[in-house]
């Protein structure tokens, strides 16, 4: 059974029964920050998805430098999600960027995996390891990515080069703001 839930045109969403575990949707409507539409939330079920992903990915994120998180701590147990989600919308209403997105997107906090990834067509996932200031980066930076991925999937660049395409992005959206 999917637990329906607002979203920010004012409707009913129904989620993916999968998500009553530690969910958390945050609507921006209530704070009239955001123009568009940004859920965050903590999915048990994500959690193990990055957390096999990643496992599955670390020979190639050894090899190309990348930071990732896989340990399995208790501690964790103990982050409010509510309340990170919080913070981290507070920092995303800093940048101008956010409010001109013309999409809605998916952010999941995780436990695990690299700083942050997404998935076509709209899905971020930040990696909890940091202040509330770097994760929106790192969401802003994800966003980027899925904005201009198919473009740079034309052009056939390499990792590197879409990385350095994106991030020339990200300072512009950073010194812009």
């Amino acid at each position: 059974m999917s637990v329906p839930s607002l979203s920010y045109r004012g409707g009913i969403q129904k989620d993916p029964p999968y998500t009553f575990f530690k969910k958390i949707n945050i609507v921006y409507l209530r704070y009239k920050i955001i123009s568009n539409m940004i859920t965050i939330k903590h999915n048990f079920f994500v959690d193990l998805k990055l957390f096999f992903d990643t496992l599955f990915k670390k020979r190639w994120l050894d090899e190309n430098g990348y930071y990732y998180h896989l340990s399995i701590i208790d501690e964790y147990r103990k982050i409010n999600f509510l309340n990170l989600s919080e913070e981290i919308k507070k920092e995303l209403a800093k940048y101008n960027f956010i409010n001109k997105l013309n999409e809605d997107y998916i952010v999941y906090l995780t436990k695990y995996g690299a700083l942050g990834s997404f998935d076509e067509p709209n899905t971020v996932y930040a990696n909890i390891q940091r202040e509330p200031k770097k994760i929106s980066l790192t969401i802003i930076h994800e966003i980027i990515h899925l904005m201009f991925e198919k473009e740079l999937l034309f052009q056939n660049l390499s990792h590197e080069e879409k990385e350095t395409a994106v991030e020339k992005k990200f300072k512009e959206v950073i010194i812009n703001n």
